[in-house]
């Protein structure tokens, strides 16, 4: 249990780790050097996953389950996710990247309560009170005072220290974009007779986001910023590793049939990890309200594991 616990707890660091690269590069870079940088962590990524994770003699012997409803889920699920990270990008410009972080990872409660609405799963009182304190930051969080913002933006009359709420419009999309995204990523495992022999869940969604950054045009008339290629690099690095450990920390805790513990776990830590690079590293002072909502969404994520 404890193993399986730390191996969790290094993958929400991991996550920390995408999430403070993201934010550097909104930060430090240009549009077209985020874009530069999506496009070359989700091809990483995607090409990566393609190569170790299916099991290309099951494809070959035509056992994939339900594989084109896989494809098309998977597909637009990564569609979605990377919609979302642009939308987080503008909310993160805007100001108050810790809030925009906090508010994404909860996006979370959302296939809980599609397994609750329409699958029949039950709603215990430890879920019921999670999914309570998860919109109530989300209530905070619109109550955060715009003027407690990074140093940066303070200066700035379109950020917090504004009279713009851009941020916070920025970042319930991107809850909302994100949440419906992991409804389709979730929605396999309740399919009759599923089960993903192949392997082929990640890749099929890691190439919906490399399509969606794709899409979005070739910013290639320069050569690319060498942090910017480097950040890429460790993004596609860190994604890798903690998709492999999530997947073993999963392996350790089925065992004690405690894998409802496993993304809490993993989304809790993260954003506890990137509140702290906000306040530490940008300076962001999201003040009283501000932090008892990340508050709030860090306990409501964590009772969201609670289940028998």
């Amino acid at each position: 249990m404890l193993i399986g616990l730390f191996i969790l707890l290094g993958t929400g660091f991991l996550w920390v780790v995408q999430g403070v690269l993201f934010s550097l590069t909104v930060r430090r870079g240009s549009a077209v050097d985020l874009l530069v940088f999506l496009q070359l962590s989700a091809v990483l990524a995607a090409v990566i996953s393609w190569m170790i994770l299916p099991d290309f003699a099951v494809i070959a012997e035509g056992q994939v389950s339900h594989g084109a409803a896989l494809a098309g889920v998977q597909f637009a699920s990564g569609l979605l996710s990377g919609v979302g990270y642009f939308s987080m990008r503008r909310g993160m410009a805007a100001g108050h990247h810790g809030v925009v972080w906090t508010l994404a990872q909860s996006a979370m409660i959302f296939p809980f309560l599609y397994a609750v609405a329409w699958m029949g799963e039950p709603l215990e009182w430890a879920g019921g009170a999670g999914i309570v304190l998860i919109l109530a930051s989300v209530l905070l969080f619109s109550r955060v005072n715009v003027a407690s913002a990074t140093e940066k933006d303070e200066a700035s009359s379109t950020g917090p220290a504004g009279k713009s709420r851009a941020w916070l419009g920025f970042g319930l999309l991107t809850l909302l974009l994100f949440g419906v995204a992991q409804i389709l990523a979730s929605a396999p495992s309740f399919w009759k007779g599923w089960s993903d022999q192949a392997h082929l869940r990640v890749p099929f969604y890691n190439t919906g986001v490399a399509a969606c950054y794709l899409l979005a045009g070739f910013p290639w008339r320069r050569k690319p910023d060498g942090r910017v290629v480097l950040f890429a690099a460790m993004n596609a690095a860190a994604a890798i590793v903690a998709l492999f450990a999530i997947f073993k920390g999963m392996d350790l805790l089925s065992a004690l049939a405690r894998t409802n513990v496993v993304y809490p776990v993993v989304v809790a830590t993260s954003m506890a990890g990137f509140a702290i690079y906000a306040r530490a590293w940008l300076k962001e002072r999201p003040g009283k309200i501000g932090y008892a909502a990340i508050m709030a969404a860090v306990l409501g994520v964590l009772l969201l594991a609670i289940r028998r």
